[in-house]
């Protein structure tokens, strides 16, 4: 029987508004737990309800989130000290992007589309989500308290550490 529990991921419950309307939250499917980035609103009652705005983390996605998180700390902290902020782009795997825009200085973490017709342009999807470089520090701070209840966060790999297919294209 114990087997068995050790077999069963461990369910957190956690979610975390680091925004007006914007948390970072897990949920669990099929015993698959998903990170979001998501937009949640407040219904009557009070109430916050996720909404489908924003981005979906597997657990390798997440882990790749963590790997650039010192480069979006760096243009947090330019930002902070009155500095230009550096032009930012990273691909986080799946189609998903995550940029910083210098001149509106948003984050934004969005899914992209790719043609078959032409493979070297891409152009951006409407899912996702972006929010001010004010707000990357608190989540940061959560994703980091997040890690602290889940070790294992912080031991996963990134996807693209594991497709080494694909290092090879």
């Amino acid at each position: 029987m114990d087997g068995d529990v050790d077999a069963k991921r461990q369910r957190i419950d956690f979610r975390r508004q680091f925004n007006e309307d914007l948390f970072l939250a897990i949920s669990h499917l099929k015993d698959v737990k998903y990170i979001h980035i998501r937009r949640f609103v407040q219904v009557n009652d009070g109430r916050w309800i996720p909404t489908r705005v924003g981005v979906t983390f597997t657990e390798r996605r997440f882990a790749m989130l963590r790997e650039i998180q010192p480069e979006l700390d760096s243009r947090y902290f330019q930002w902070q000290n009155c500095l230009e902020v550096e032009q930012f782009e990273r691909f986080i795997g799946g189609g998903w992007y995550v940029k910083i825009d210098p001149s509106s200085l948003q984050v934004d973490f969005r899914k992209y589309f790719c043609s078959g017709k032409d493979s070297g342009h891409r152009r951006p999807t409407r899912t996702g989500v972006s929010f001010h470089i004010k707000d990357w520090r608190i989540l940061a701070e959560y994703v980091e308290e997040l890690c602290d209840l889940d070790p294992q966060l912080r031991e996963t790999t990134t996807c693209l550490d594991t497709h080494d297919s694909q290092d090879q294209m």
